[in-house]
């Protein structure tokens, strides 16, 4: 194994430092015993930060994160919040991304030979491996002034000695955000240690401070608590605490009950939840179809712009949420919850059958001040602004009234109405719209010209809801009635990609609509499904002969029936290849290649963007090869997936050329969708 060059020959070999200079540091090293020479070489001006950083990197094979894109970063609050403050701010070692899976901790870090700090980190986070970027310390020190603006405790942790060598540390996780509790009175010890047994807490309590270091080196503590009486006494040993334990948090208060904390939930528990609530509210709506498909659309375009303006968690819930109850009123499962008078727009306030249903039960979300701002909006042009959630609800409902599908700029489809609106919320949601629009066009010219639309004649909104989830995943747009006569108005304007029509209609049943769409020569080719409560055979050979597609009988296998569309909708209409051009910023690569493989087309997608040209090849849905430059395969999809800049065109029914590709399709969507999280927390 080669030997690992010192600091002082890369900094040579770099041409950073003479060896004139190398000799003036040392010597000046020699009169201030403790420094290191690479920051010695900044302090005298010999030497600036970013050669550093440079040479540091190349010492150690690590990537250096230039100091503009370390500001540019967009850092996990998850992953910050596995790390004490004070080992951020003081050893200047900050998380980016966290593998659970993989039991790897990605570190942006300005000494990666500082291993009392990383080793500190894995112990935190109970990871066994370290992924390492380098970057300028005044430029981690700037990124973490940003990001944890509040003031922590004082006292230093001390700088590791300089032959401390080697980037990586692999050790056994430890036991995380455990609590260690100083109280030398016996009397006080002995209720806390009560309250924490009957309240089931974790907390560790030791009554002599010279006991700590001890503590601290063998039970992973990371927060020390005591009375705000035993200051003088902690500050004469908290400076040794935090050499054994890098990031100690030492906290004082005037009297404590400590107990076990339930940890928040995460993005992915809440979105469920919100899910959950969108689905049973919309399932139980069996009369207005229309009401129904406003409060869908109002919560899908507040998700999307919540992501598109990068919303913190809390304010993306109150957005969700009070989306979803905008057009409370409308919905006929709520007739009769309250009174007349309080949806009486004449006494009133305008959301006050939302407010009514939330607010008795203490949501922890600012619901009310985002409603009334709404309301606020509405009423006075010029009322406040302050409130992001209630800016981007005021022009949510402003584009749901529009009702203009075909228009993909916020702007234009306000019209004059435009100039009331905040100019960069106008903007987050022209991007969700182009990128619906792309998606639109996608589904349309992959089914060969047949619509991005499918029609459901169905009176049970539990089923829609199921239907409409399953058909958004792959680009579609739902129309939901619950007559015939509605279903073949739709059917005649709309000319839908499918039509999925129960067997029992009002005003006109499933079989009379099925005739009237294959009579005319304008919908004979839209294909129909037949949904049966009982599908015996006289039926289905009825709906066969009528031209349908398929008969299912209920309960709806979902599976079945996706099967069924994707094959129907997506058959060739016309011989000639179509195709679709958009940019990667208004629609991502991987959010493109899962509508494909959702709807089992069979494509080829090129990327040309400023960096180079690849293609991707789909057969029957599964991704088959990958080109990217000298990249083949996995890597090249990988490489293609990270793009955000440049341009996309979609050629369906391609000829797949030799397979490149051996990963099973949903599996590599997985380990781009993890790599390009990564990427962007990381770099």
């Amino acid at each position: 194994m080669s030997r690992r060059k010192s600091l002082s020959e890369v900094l040579v070999e770099l041409g950073h430092l003479s060896a004139e200079q190398l000799s003036e540091i040392r010597k000046n090293i020699q009169q201030r015993p403790g420094s290191r020479l690479g920051e010695r070489a900044v302090e005298l001006g010999m030497l600036t930060e970013r050669q550093l950083c440079e040479a540091v990197a190349k010492q150690f094979n690590l990537q250096m994160v230039p100091d503009d894109r370390v500001q540019r970063l967009k850092i996990s609050p998850e992953a910050l919040g596995r790390l004490p403050p004070t080992l951020i701010r003081q050893r200047l070692v900050i998380p980016t991304f966290m593998d659970a899976e993989q039991s790897m901790l990605s570190l942006l870090v300005a000494d990666p030979t500082d291993l009392p700090a990383l080793k500190a980190a894995q112990e935190f986070t109970g990871t066994s491996r370290l992924r390492l970027f380098v970057a300028t310390r005044s430029a981690i020190k700037a990124l973490a002034d940003q990001l944890l603006p509040e003031e922590e405790p004082t006292g230093s942790i001390p700088t590791p000695a300089p032959d401390v060598t080697g980037p990586i540390v692999r050790s056994e996780p430890t036991p995380i955000g455990r609590t260690l509790v100083l109280e030398p009175d016996p009397a006080r010890l002995d209720a806390l240690r009560a309250i924490e047994k009957a309240e089931g807490g974790e907390s560790t309590f030791v009554s002599d401070d010279s006991h700590v270091s001890r503590m601290l080196e063998e039970g992973g503590f990371d927060r020390l608590i005591y009375r705000t009486e035993l200051q003088d006494k902690v500050d004469a040993r908290l400076r040794d605490w935090r050499q054994v334990r890098p990031g100690l948090e030492a906290t004082a208060v005037e009297g404590y009950a400590p107990s076990s904390a339930r940890p928040s939930a995460d993005t992915r528990e809440s979105d469920f939840l919100l899910r959950l609530v969108e689905f049973t509210l919309l399932a139980g709506e069996t009369k207005n179809m229309d009401a129904r498909a406003r409060c869908r659309r109002a919560v899908h375009l507040a998700r999307e712009v919540a992501r598109v303006r990068e919303l913190r968690d809390e304010r993306r819930d109150t957005l969700i949420i009070c989306a979803l109850f905008l057009y409370l009123d409308q919905l006929s499962i709520v007739s009769g919850m309250v009174s007349d008078e309080t949806t009486d727009m004449r006494r009133a306030r305008r959301f006050e059958l939302a407010l009514a249903v939330m607010e008795p039960l203490e949501p922890p979300f600012d619901i009310a001040g985002a409603l009334n701002g709404v309301e606020r909006r509405m009423i006075d042009r010029e009322a406040p602004r302050d409130n992001v959630v209630a800016e981007i609800l005021f022009t949510l409902k402003a584009v749901i009234d529009k009702g203009a599908a075909d228009i993909a700029d916020a702007a234009s489809l306000l019209g004059a109405d435009a100039a009331k609106h905040d100019a960069e919320v106008l903007a987050a949601f022209s991007t969700v719209l182009r990128r619906e629009q792309l998606l639109g066009r996608l589904a349309r010219e992959s089914s060969g010209g047949g619509g991005s639309t499918v029609v459901v004649a169905e009176r049970e909104a539990s089923l829609v809801t199921a239907i409409e989830s399953r058909l958004a995943q792959a680009g579609y747009e739902v129309i939901a009635v619950a007559d015939g006569a509605a279903a073949l108005e739709r059917v005649n304007t709309l000319k839908p990609a499918a039509v999925l029509a129960n067997l029992r209609l009002p005003r006109r049943d499933g079989l009379s609509l099925l005739l009237e769409i294959k009579q005319n020569e304008e919908t004979a080719n839209i294909p129909v499904i037949i949904l049966a409560d009982r599908a015996d055979g006289p039926t289905i050979s009825r709906a066969l002969d009528f031209g349908a597609e398929d008969v299912l009988e209920k309960p709806v296998n979902l599976q079945v029936l996706m099967a069924r569309l994707r094959r129907a909708a997506g058959r060739p209409k016309r011989t000639r290849a179509s195709g679709i051009v958009g940019r990667l910023a208004d629609l991502n690569l991987l959010d493109l290649l899962q509508t494909l493989h959702l709807g089992n087309k069979a494509a080829e997608v090129t990327v040309t963007a400023p960096s180079g040209r690849g293609s991707i090849n789909l057969y029957d849905g599964q991704l088959v090869a990958a080109t990217y430059g000298r990249s083949q395969g996995e890597d090249a999809l990988y490489e293609l997936a990270a793009l955000t800049d440049g341009l996309f065109e979609v050629r369906f029914g391609a000829s797949p050329p030799v397979p490149n590709i051996g990963m099973p399709t949903d599996q590599l969507f997985l380990e781009a969708a993890r790599r390009l999280d990564e990427t962007r927390v990381d770099l």
